[in-house]
C-alpha cells in the first residue's frame, strides 16, 4: 500500500509504502519524499499493481512463479479512506501491459478476474 502524506492542493511530497507477503508472513514498510524524485511532487490518483522481473548483479532475474497465485482483494485506499479496486469505478481507466521475455516476445499478461481479482497468466515462451 503507498499512502501519500502531506496532501495539499491535489499534490503530496511525500508519502508512506508498506508491502506485505502474507504467504511468507513479512512486512517492507518505507519513506518516499518529493527530494528523492528529483523533487517532483506526486500529482492526481494512480494505482500500479506490478510484476517485474528485477535486475540482480547486472542480470535480469528469473521470472518467479507468481501465475497460481492470484492477486485477490488488490485495493488501494484514498485520503478520504475510499477504497478503489482494479475494476472500480467503471469509469477508471485501466492498462493491462504486457511482459516481454529477452527477446521482446509476450511472456505474460493480467487479466480482471472479477472487480477486485487481477490474475497474471502465461503466454510466449513462459509456457
Amino acid at each position: 500500500m503507498v499512502t501519500a502524506t502531506n496532501w495539499s492542493g491535489g499534490e503530496s511530497t511525500s508519502g508512506t509504502l508498506s508491502y506485505t507477503d502474507v504467504t511468507q508472513n513479512w512486512q517492507v514498510d518505507g519513506t518516499i519524499t518529493a527530494a528523492a524524485l528529483d523533487g517532483s511532487p506526486l500529482v492526481g490518483q494512480s494505482t500500479e499493481w506490478i510484476i517485474e522481473r528485477p535486475e540482480v548483479g547486472g542480470s535480469t532475474a528469473d521470472l518467479a512463479n507468481y501465475v497460481a497465485v492470484p492477486w485477490f482483494e488488490a485495493s488501494a485506499t484514498d485520503v478520504k479512506n475510499k477504497t478503489y479496486f482494479p475494476g472500480s469505478p467503471a469509469g477508471a481507466t485501466a492498462y493491462s501491459i504486457t511482459m516481454l521475455d529477452d527477446s521482446n516476445s509476450p511472456i505474460s499478461f493480467a487479466d480482471l478476474f472479477n472487480p477486485d481479482t487481477l490474475l497474471f497468466l502465461d503466454e510466449g515462451s513462459a509456457l
